[in-house]
């Protein structure tokens, strides 16, 4: 098996297990990022050597002009292979979840990162996970994303939780269970999709909070189900695009396969259901769900703002007294105080720049608001709110999970619930508000007067 998980009703699941034996796999993929990376620039050195041995390196000689071109050359070679090496030695991908449900939805999870991995922290006991202690050569990985602790105490920590869902499959649990949902999000459209020798790069969005979350994942042949993951994306390409792959690029996904499934043809879609628009008290709760959800981001600007005009503050009295301060220990002691107070300031203004821009986006959507439609719902039922004070900074603290139909297929996706729905959910009906085509918010239905 190469990952797929059956379920008697009906749910599959799909996990790239080529990278199951944890050491073998990284200590080749070490070994061939190392021989990637260094044999080119070694056999640069090596070159440039030779040449200033026999002809020396005088600057303007053509002998060092081609010692330039050799290490540039190299450096670009080191740069390609290790870019190659690791597009096809993607060990990431061991952590990914594609789960094909039995509404015909196509879910995804990074279980290394995400709900399933918050699962395991918050649940397991310290005594399993210490048994679970990866192996320290995955230490090296500290060079990760150019952040030496935090990037590779992170990919530890993931190693760790890979050990111990090998032999109790918590992941497969939680995605087998009836609130699976929980741990996954639906793909709900594809914005590229590029096939190459043994797999294909796909950019899909997923929904979570009622926002899309773009995601970029290598997909390989060696991953059972393979034809019909990928199938569905070239599928939901084809609606957000209106078109096909181009002819070349669906002959490879014919080899890979052996034949094209029929979603990669052009289809018949049903018709999105004409748009709906909000009654001017579902536009009041709207308009208040639409605050709720960006207060955080003010709260923060509030918070950046106070403690960014402190450090000015600070900075300026402490770099005053650092110039008169006749003691060079207490001049460098002012000094120091000055340029920590300097990027203080700076951190803060670059938040605040960020909160700034979140909330000019809560002010378009305010403003643009009565462009939202309304939708009707298939299903949907409450998910446990969390404690008052954790709920603080989420973005709703009533949510709920919500099933619905869209130009004539299954979706489901957990929202914020409006108050008013919360207060009158037994004598009212619920809809779902819509931006374009992406669900936002549980709301009353309130007919106009």
């Amino acid at each position: 098996m190469n990952g797929s998980n059956n379920n008697p009703n009906g749910r599959r699941i799909f996990r790239e297990t080529r990278f199951d034996l944890s050491t073998h796999s990284f200590l080749k993929l070490f070994a061939g990022m190392a021989a990637c990376m260094l044999l080119p620039i070694a056999a640069a050195f090596t070159a440039v050597a030779v040449i200033q041995n026999i002809y020396g390196l005088q600057p303007g000689s053509v002998a060092a002009s081609v010692c330039g071109y050799i290490i540039i050359a190299c450096i670009v070679a080191s740069c390609i292979s290790t870019l190659y090496i690791s597009r096809n030695y993607a060990v990431g991908n061991k952590f990914k979840y594609f789960i094909l449900d039995e509404k015909g939805r196509l879910m995804y999870t990074n279980a290394g990162k995400g709900p399933i991995f918050a699962y395991y922290s918050k649940n397991v006991p310290m005594s399993e996970k210490l048994k679970a202690t990866p192996n320290v050569l995955f230490g090296i990985t500290f060079f990760h994303r150019l952040r030496p602790f935090y990037g590779g105490f992170s990919y530890m920590r993931m190693e760790q939780f890979f050990k111990y869902n090998q032999k109790h499959k918590l992941a497969e649990k939680l995605l087998s269970g009836d609130n699976y949902r929980l741990f996954c999000r639906q793909i709900v459209s594809v914005s590229s999709i590029k096939f190459f020798k043994n797999g294909c790069s796909v950019a899909f969005s997923t929904l979570s909070n009622g926002d899309e979350i773009r995601e970029t994942c290598h997909i390989y042949t060696t991953m059972e189900g393979y034809e019909d993951v990928v199938s569905y994306m070239l599928r939901l390409f084809n609606e957000r695009f209106s078109r096909s792959l181009s002819k070349p690029q669906l002959r490879l996904f014919s080899r890979q396969t052996s034949q094209i499934n029929d979603a990669t043809a052009d289809g018949n879609f049903e018709a999105v259901p004409s748009a709906i628009r909000l009654s001017a008290g579902e536009l009041k709760q709207v308009r208040k769900l639409i605050l709720r959800k960006n207060i955080i981001f003010v709260f923060f600007a509030i918070l950046f703002l106070t403690l960014g005009v402190l450090s000015l503050i600070q900075w300026q009295s402490t770099y005053e007294k650092s110039q008169v301060t006749g003691l060079i220990v207490f001049s460098r002691i002012y000094e120091r105080l000055s340029a920590n107070a300097y990027r203080r300031v700076l951190r803060c203004l670059l938040w605040i720049i960020i909160a700034c821009a979140s909330i000019f986006k809560c002010i378009i959507d305010l403003v643009c608001a009565n462009k939202f439609v309304k939708q009707d719902i298939t299903s949907w039922k409450y998910i446990a709110p969390q404690k008052k004070l954790r709920g603080l900074f989420d973005n709703y603290r009533y949510k709920a999970s919500v099933e619905y139909t869209l130009a004539g297929r299954p979706f489901s996706a957990i929202l914020g619930v409006s108050p008013k729905l919360l207060d009158n959910n037994n004598n009212g009906k619920a809809v779902l508000v819509m931006k374009s085509s992406t669900p936002c918010f549980l709301i009353l239905e309130e007919p106009e007067n």
